[in-house]
């Protein structure tokens, strides 16, 4: 007679079934949110995708596009008589093999900017936000490649698993990194003649380099401060929910908190800020992993206090969500930096000056459906029954 499944493989399909309705939900709803201002602004970055599809080449200029044509200014730069990116090329090669597809298909830049454009995010940035949490261990290497921002993150991360001693794992610890490595060496080599030549050094973006300044770091620490509070309040109660890991998670704190102060270690010995933004960009990549203390609350042993501090922690991930999908939704690209812009968009957005979202008719019953199946998977999971039931124990 063939029984029930066993109790912990149960467990560990709805736990699957939850975290995968829950990852496309979020999935459909960035790309929902991607909006005309984002896409028209943040130019830069469909112009490498295409430059490498349709004129075959790691260098932006040539286009005929009047959006992507790039200028050796800010964000771009000359080397040997040809325009690069000061950014690392990982976005532009995952844009590259989502428009090549689309591309052959017929839709191009030229002939719907916002559309490609947004198809190519959706399928990218929303994508690989969402994958990387959940197979971050074998894909360090890509996030380097992608951007230099979180690499002490990432070598903290990489002594975390040293520390765990899973030598068996090892093998694929070190060979996910070095295919996430290689695309960033290989272009290094072609375009600057040298792996370990780096964009924002070959273009000499001083403001990237880190050094130690006493007024600089002191005026950066006011900032990131001022701003965390105004954007991202939760990150806060993160940090604190991290003291509150019980001893058996100590290995686990140390490594979160050695990530956190790993970038900012980095972002507040370094001239740049990141300019143009709604809220602190550079605080993005610590997000995911302060976000993780919030878990610390959960081992307070009185119930009312568990609640108590559940209800305040929830009211300001809702503030803080509104706060930034307010920001998604009217557009990232700031450049007159006010102390907060949330007053500023809600206004614009109440007298009518909206985005257009080229994906939102098409996402909005693939959004609904999936929201109303994670529910329904948290539901089961977190039925009483499920809870008196031994199997989700």
């Amino acid at each position: 007679m063939i029984g029930p499944p066993p109790p912990n493989q149960v467990e560990r399909r709805s736990l699957s079934r939850l975290q995968w309705f829950l990852f496309l939900t979020i999935w459909f709803a960035y790309g929902a949110a991607i909006n005309s201002g984002n896409l028209v602004a943040f130019g830069l970055q469909q112009a490498g995708v295409e430059a490498y599809v349709e004129r075959h080449h790691l260098c932006l200029e040539g286009s005929h596009v009047q959006l992507l044509q790039v200028r050796p200014v800010v964000d771009a730069f000359l080397y040997n008589e040809h325009i690069y990116p000061g950014k690392q090329p990982g976005q532009f090669m995952l844009g590259a093999c989502v428009y090549f597809p689309l591309h052959a298909l017929g839709l191009s830049y030229s002939s719907n900017y916002l559309l490609t454009a947004a198809l190519v995010t959706f399928f990218t940035a929303s994508l690989v936000t969402n994958a990387l949490a959940v197979w971050a261990a074998a894909f360090l290497g890509l996030t380097v490649t992608t951007s230099m921002l979180p690499f002490f993150m990432a070598v903290i991360l990489l002594l975390y698993f040293v520390a765990l001693r899973r030598w068996n794992s090892l093998p694929y610890f070190i060979v996910g990194g070095l295919i996430g490595l290689s695309p960033l060496l290989a272009y290094n080599a072609l375009c600057f003649g040298n792996p370990l030549l780096l964009p924002n050094i070959a273009g000499r973006y001083s403001d990237t380099f880190p050094h130690l300044n006493w007024d600089n770091l002191l005026s950066k620490l006011n900032f990131y401060l001022r701003m965390s509070i105004l954007y991202m309040p939760v990150i806060w109660f993160g940090l604190v929910g991290l003291l509150l890991y019980p001893r058996r998670l100590q290995r686990e704190r140390f490594a979160i908190l050695g990530m956190l102060l790993a970038l900012a270690a980095y972002i507040l010995n370094i001239d740049a800020n990141g300019t143009c933004q709604y809220g602190p960009r550079y605080l993005l990549p610590a997000l995911p992993f302060a976000s993780l203390g919030l878990i610390g609350f959960s081992f307070f042993e009185r119930k009312g206090l568990r609640w108590l501090a559940g209800s305040i922690v929830l009211v300001c991930a809702l503030i803080s969500f509104a706060i930034n999908l307010v920001g998604a939704m009217q557009g990232a690209m700031l450049c007159d930096f006010p102390h907060s812009a949330f007053a500023l968009y809600v206004s614009q957005m109440l007298h009518g000056e909206m985005r257009s979202y080229p994906l939102a008719a098409l996402l909005l019953l693939p959004l609904c459906l999936s929201l109303v199946l994670f529910l329904q998977a948290l539901l089961r999971h977190k039925s009483p029954q499920n809870e008196a039931d031994p199997t989700f124990g």
